[in-house]
């Protein structure tokens, strides 16, 4: 009974000591994706500041857009096929992906075995105007800012939307793209086909 209790002794204090040993000097907290929004907003609203971004739209999901150049082209409507060129970069705008080969050399992330070339996305649906895209990778933020911005410049014209991690890739990483990171994409219709 006595080496029973001695061995169980060794173990806890084995136990214990592998306890402390894997203690962590913080505490880990589980971010709710409303805490993460109140989060990117602060970001956002500091991004919007630094760039003297005036005349910022909101979408009803909560993505920012501006429109940089009205544009001169066709003028886009609900049941329009658009063809249109993108950037995508960080707050700090470094560069993470892009459909124009020149910008993708300009700023090292050209890829040789891609293909750039404008994505096409339709611009209706059975509930009224919105964005529906060839591509299933499209993040909810990208599509909410495009169909609104879209509604506001012609062929020729540009925005720039600034998408909350939440409409984004939320807590995940993807493809270089850290977690909860706020998303800056620049749009450029560049054809529309009438349908």
């Amino acid at each position: 009974m006595t080496k029973y209790r001695i061995q169980l002794l060794a173990v806890l204090v084995v136990i214990i000591f592998l306890a402390s040993a894997c203690e962590d000097d913080g505490i880990t907290t589980v971010v709710t994706t409303e805490d993460q929004l109140a989060l990117d907003i602060v970001k956002i609203n500091d991004y919007i500041a630094k760039k003297g971004y005036a005349n910022v739209d909101t979408t009803s999901r909560g993505v920012r857009y501006v429109v940089t150049n009205e544009g001169n082209g066709d003028t886009i409507e609900s049941g329009d096929i658009v063809s249109l060129h993108y950037t995508g970069r960080f707050t700090d705008d470094v560069l993470f992906d892009t459909s124009i080969d020149t910008v993708a050399i300009n700023n090292d992330v050209y890829d040789s075995t891609r293909t750039y070339k404008p994505i096409f996305i339709f611009t209706q649906s059975e509930s009224g105007w919105a964005l529906v895209s060839a591509y299933p990778n499209v993040r909810p933020g990208f599509s909410n800012g495009v169909t609104e911005a879209l509604k506001k410049i012609k062929v020729g014209g540009s925005a720039r939307l600034i998408i909350p991690s939440t409409l984004g890739y939320g807590a995940s990483s993807y493809q270089g793209i850290p977690p909860n990171t706020i998303l800056i994409f620049d749009v450029y219709p560049v054809k529309v086909r009438k349908d």
